[in-house]
């Protein structure tokens, strides 16, 4: 069980990304990954990866908020 308030992942992280963009961390962790040194690879990977992940999240969570905004509306209507 987390004693953490929800949300403070979200305020530490966010402005992180914020001023790197999802595009700018794709973009730094192919570079780093074909750097010729194993090392710089796999934080190449790890970063293309969270950036992935971050991007489907977002995607994700935007998708929820619509369709919950849609229904509210079809409930109101009705």
């Amino acid at each position: 069980m987390a004693t953490e308030p929800d949300g403070i992942w979200q305020r530490a992280v966010d402005p992180w990304w914020d001023s790197l963009g999802l595009a700018g961390a794709i973009l730094l962790g192919v570079v780093l990954f074909f750097f010729p040194e194993p090392a710089t690879s796999v934080l190449g990977t790890i970063i293309i990866v969270a950036a992935a992940l971050v991007w489907l999240g977002v995607d994700l969570r935007q998708e929820v908020k619509y369709t919950s905004r849609t229904q509210e509306g079809h409930e109101v209507e009705e």
